[in-house]
């Protein structure tokens, strides 16, 4: 039984091997839609809550660029099958936007105010 059950799933793995990107793609939008609801206070389901409480625990108020970031990357990742040869995206396009949005977050902190920053980081 257990030896039926392996070949089949070498068999469906060894199907879906062609649409490894495109399904890679299609979870990361996935994921991000879910903690977009929940980040933007659409939902309160169990999943959703848990994926956004996690990304603002990690990333305080950059969690939404964070998460839009990982979805418009996810979906990159599944347009590839309809293309004919693959867009590359650049590197220091990439790492230049992350910085970015890390010195816009510093901004915005710095821009709060308050007497205490560590006291306002840690309000979130």
């Amino acid at each position: 039984m257990a030896d039926a059950l392996s070949r089949q799933l070498a068999l469906l793995a060894d199907r879906l091997a062609p649409y490894r990107q495109e399904l890679l793609g299609g979870g990361m939008l996935a994921l991000s839609a879910l903690a977009l609801l929940n980040l933007l206070g659409l939902s309160d389901g169990l999943l959703p809550a848990a994926l956004g409480e996690a990304m603002s625990a990690l990333f305080g108020w950059g969690a939404i660029p964070v998460m839009l970031g990982v979805g418009v990357l996810g979906g990159l990742l599944s347009a590839q099958l309809f293309r004919e040869e693959p867009a590359t995206l650049p590197l220091e396009g990439i790492v230049g936007a992350e910085l970015a949005a890390a010195a816009a977050l510093a901004v915005l902190h710095l821009l709060a105010g308050g007497s205490d920053p560590l006291a306002l980081a840690r309000a979130h």
